[in-house]
C-alpha cells in the first residue's frame, strides 16, 4: 500500500491576533446552547479574536464535561439549615389507626 505523505501544518495557520472565522464562532454558538440551553443569549461577537474563541471554548468544554458525565449530587444543607423530612403517607396513617385503637 502507497504512503500518502500530509504536509506539516504552517506556522501562520493560527493567528492570536486574528478576527475568528465563522466556523470558529458557530462552534462557540453550539457550545454555548449545549451548556447553557438555546435560548440564552451568545456571547459571541464580530471582533472575538481566535485567541478569545479559544479560551471560551475550553471554558465551554469543560463545563460541559462536569454536566454530562459528573452525576448531580444532593447539597449538604449549610449551618441553620434543617435537612428536608420526608413525609411518609403510609406510615401517618397507621399512626393514626394506632392511636384509634389505643383509646
Amino acid at each position: 500500500m502507497a504512503t500518502i505523505k500530509i504536509p506539516r501544518t504552517p506556522a501562520s495557520a493560527y493567528n492570536d491576533q486574528r478576527r475568528a472565522s465563522d466556523l470558529l464562532r458557530a462552534h462557540v454558538q453550539n457550545l454555548e446552547k449545549a451548556v447553557r440551553g438555546p435560548r440564552t443569549r451568545t456571547v459571541v461577537t464580530d471582533s472575538m479574536t481566535e485567541a478569545e474563541a479559544a479560551r471560551y471554548i475550553r471554558e465551554l468544554a469543560r463545563q460541559l464535561h462536569h454536566q454530562k458525565l459528573l452525576p448531580d449530587l444532593p447539597q449538604a444543607p449549610t449551618i441553620g439549615q434543617r435537612p428536608e423530612k420526608v413525609k411518609h403517607k403510609k406510615a401517618k396513617a397507621r399512626r393514626r389507626s394506632a392511636r384509634k385503637g389505643q383509646r
